[in-house]
């Protein structure tokens, strides 16, 4: 049991244990699922003439070290964050690592030793921006007050992306990529969310009072102009 008010300073290691237990349960079920369907892909291999080596076992034992890392670590922390966040990743990581394997991207004798640290770099960089929010200091991505200032900082970091990118960007089949055919979808992924979030925050009164279906037209108008001008960029 969890002392009631008590901060995360203050609890033992086994009460931090015990508070990540939600989080364990879903976890141990998606390495099963997902072990389950990578024993199957690797069961397909000798009907491909291919034979099951220890090497093509790696990636999902690297898959499985660092979410179980991970675990332990923001238990450790005291970490206190929904405890579906890690589960939800693992997921849908190993359905990504699955078919990685599937197109044979682990395949050869030659392959790149970095294509099988991407995964676990990734989830380490998941498990340090978790641990930099802790305690509160994820609000500093909303700003301070009512937010305004932190509202303008994402809208133009979104609507900038897209500018760089139409103005110095490469045709290539229809689309437009940047350098190294790179796009900053990932980036907006992150700063259309942060908009969203602080908008909602910084107009929540307004939002939460409205009468009948829709809220009114005039508290959504700027977050509706925001997602026009994005659509009319893509």
């Amino acid at each position: 049991m969890i002392r009631a008010g008590a901060n995360t300073a203050d609890l033992t290691l086994a009460e931090r244990w015990d508070l990540r237990q939600p989080e364990r349960r879903l976890l141990l079920w998606c390495l099963v699922i997902i072990a389950l369907g990578y024993l199957m892909l690797l069961g397909a291999l000798p009907k491909d003439g291919l034979a099951v080596r220890m090497p093509d076992l790696l990636p999902f034992a690297l898959y499985v070290l660092a979410f179980a890392a991970a675990h332990v670590l923001l238990a450790l922390a005291g970490f206190r964050g929904d405890p579906m966040l890690l589960p939800v990743s693992a997921l849908l990581s190993g359905i990504g690592l699955m078919v990685q394997v599937r197109m044979g991207a682990f395949d050869g004798p030659e392959r790149d030793p970095v294509d099988l640290l991407l995964l676990p770099g990734s989830v380490l960089l998941l498990l340090a921006v978790a641990l930099a929010g802790m305690r509160g200091r994820y609000r500093l991505l909303a700003g301070r007050g009512s937010g305004r200032a932190a509202l303008w900082v994402w809208a133009l970091i979104s609507v900038g992306l897209l500018a760089v990118l139409l103005a110095t960007g490469q045709r290539f089949r229809g689309a437009v990529y940047g350098l190294g055919f790179l796009t900053p979808t990932e980036l907006l992924k992150l700063s259309v969310v942060l908009y969203v979030a602080v908008y909602i925050q910084a107009r929540l009164k307004a939002l939460s009072r409205w009468k009948g279906l829709l809220p009114p037209l005039r508290v959504l108008a700027p977050l509706l102009a925001f997602w026009g001008l994005l659509c009319a960029m893509l």
